[in-house]
């Protein structure tokens, strides 16, 4: 009954402990999303499809014509949504939606909880191109261009013209995890071993006061039979050594004398 108890108690603890802890991360690169169970569909746009559709990369071709098409073979736009087919999509879960981050945050941030928020994940499909200024061989001005964008850099102007015309990312600051309620499904199997073992301990112990046979106590006349039995066995004379051991002669006579061996 107390291995019960202490099995019950374990039991429980770790079903509230694991109903409280967050919930873990486990997309954070393409292939973790290509190894996931998740349906993924890209934006209607003219740079997904040259990207996606005509892309060099094994990763981003893989991702493609591995997970991507065969998800939407039977649909005649085939996997490319609309910005706001993507996020309601993407809220009501199982699905991962692949567009600019300018263009998903504003919806994620006017539609989303603060809670849905957090539990976004956010992965590169496809690695960006950098931007150059194209310039002759052997100009003059090539100098001028790297000590300005050095200076862009230094003093923050980049940055400040990526504030000002990209949407920032959702915060979810403030966000309290909802209180799950514990039924006793979850620890039904804890109760029924608990309850299986007091009837099993039950119905053992009736067994052993009705079914197995209790011993009699003893009468006079067997306790006298016993105590003759252990003073018999107590007068039972000592072996003789062969050294003390006495013989027998016998004769044709019939008679018989006593020698000592010596």
């Amino acid at each position: 009954m107390l291995l019960g108890i202490m099995l019950q108690s374990f039991y429980t603890s770790a079903i509230v402990s694991t109903l409280l802890k967050p919930i873990p991360r486990t997309i954070r690169s393409v292939q973790d999303l290509m190894s996931s169970p998740l349906t993924v569909g890209l934006e209607e746009f003219v740079y997904n499809r040259a990207v996606f559709q005509n892309s060099t990369d094994p990763l981003t071709s893989g991702m493609y014509k591995r997970k991507i098409l065969p998800a939407w073979k039977d649909r005649p736009e085939g996997a490319f949504f609309s910005a706001a087919e993507g996020v309601v999509r993407v809220r009501r879960g199982g699905f991962a939606f692949g567009s600019e981050a300018s263009t998903l945050y504003p919806p994620i941030e006017n539609t989303f909880s603060v809670e849905e928020k957090c539990s976004l994940s956010e992965v590169e499909l496809a690695a960006g191109n950098g931007n150059a200024a194209p310039i002759p061989k052997e100009s003059p001005f090539k100098e001028l261009f790297s000590r300005g964008y050095v200076l862009m850099l230094e003093r923050g102007l980049r940055d400040r013209n990526r504030r000002r015309w990209s949407a920032p990312k959702p915060s979810c600051k403030g966000a309290r995890r909802a209180l799950t309620a514990v039924g006793l499904d979850p620890i039904f199997p804890a109760h029924a071993l608990l309850l299986l073992g007091l009837v099993s301990a039950f119905l053992m112990l009736l067994h052993e006061r009705c079914c197995t046979p209790t011993p009699r106590p003893a009468t006079s006349a067997t306790a006298a039979r016993r105590r003759g039995k252990t003073a018999r066995r107590k007068r039972k004379p000592k072996r003789k050594t062969s050294m003390e051991a006495w013989g027998t002669l016998s004769h044709s006579n019939g008679c018989a004398k006593d020698f000592s061996l010596s």
